[in-house]
């Protein structure tokens, strides 16, 4: 890539000077997406009910304990975020989980929290930030 194609993507892709929130970022791609955000320039809050995989966080690039389903705990986050960062300029949800066993083993306990972070969380999570 030429200096002046990299200026372009810059210019059209760059996240210098924005702050977001990625859910889901203490591993998988919620970690590669929020790792990748502040490596473009953004500053970034990940978000995971877990410590990271690794401990080793870009500079710009915090980290917080919060389960999605806990929208008074992602409420504070984003409220701290846009008081530190003046906006949230871009909201990730990738915080999610799946059914690992069989759909007779806990089957409506398994979905309802399935539900929970993967629908009712994202759902949650964009109207807080939104706020």
């Amino acid at each position: 890539m030429t200096a002046s194609s990299r200026s372009y993507v810059d210019a059209l892709f760059g996240l210098q000077g924005r702050s977001a929130i990625v859910t889901g970022a203490s591993r998988g791609i919620g970690k590669a997406i929020a790792e990748g955000m502040a490596l473009a320039g953004a500053t970034v809050t990940g978000v995971a009910r877990s410590d990271p995989d690794g401990g080793n966080l870009p500079p710009s690039m915090s980290y917080r304990k919060c389960d999605v389903t806990d929208a008074r705990a992602f409420s504070q986050i984003c409220a701290v975020a846009a008081e530190a960062h003046g906006s949230i300029d871009v909201l990730v949800n990738a915080a999610g989980i799946s059914l690992p066993n069989s759909l007779e083993q806990d089957a409506v306990d398994r979905f309802e929290r399935t539900i929970a972070v993967d629908l009712s969380g994202v759902y949650r999570c964009s109207l807080e930030a939104l706020q």
